[in-house]
């Protein structure tokens, strides 16, 4: 009876193991939607360091912008700004071994002055992104590549 109880034991150890790494353990597609929060996330709150943490320092993207001029614009332009809210659509991600594919929409509101809008997209439709996203160790996606057209 007790080799039977510690087998029964082993059991339920290794089930209730397994479900703990599957909710716990987040998969890729997680990790890098937690990097577009937080990247979101960032800018809301004007911290430019922050932001620029979730760029690769390859950035580039369809304007021509890098990672040192973007940095530089945010420098200059956030101060401007107040009330920023940061809209993402759920995003459509295909992960290969160190990038990922990700296209998703976003909006983007804040106070300007004494005017108040939307920056990018609009009430009714977001702006359309496509990313490149790079793996980076442990475990962090940073964006590679951007393209987007923003009024």
């Amino acid at each position: 009876m007790n080799r039977l109880r510690r087998k029964l034991y082993g059991w339920v150890f290794l089930v209730l193991a397994g479900v703990g790494a599957y909710v716990l353990w987040p998969t890729e597609e997680q990790r890098i939607e937690r990097s577009l929060h937080g990247l979101a996330r960032a800018l809301e709150e004007k911290k430019v360091n922050d932001v620029i943490s979730f760029l690769s320092f390859n950035y580039s993207d369809n304007h021509g912008a890098s990672y040192l001029l973007v940095k530089k614009q945010l420098e200059r332009s956030l101060p401007e700004y107040s009330d920023i809210r940061v809209e993402l659509e759920p995003a459509s991600i295909v992960v290969s071994q160190t990038t990922a594919q990700v296209r998703t929409g976003i909006r983007v509101s804040a106070v300007h002055g004494f005017d108040m809008g939307y920056f990018v997209g609009d009430f009714d439709h977001p702006a359309p992104v496509a990313l490149v996203m790079e793996k980076h160790p442990p475990g962090k996606w940073l964006v590679l590549k951007a393209v987007y057209e923003f009024q």
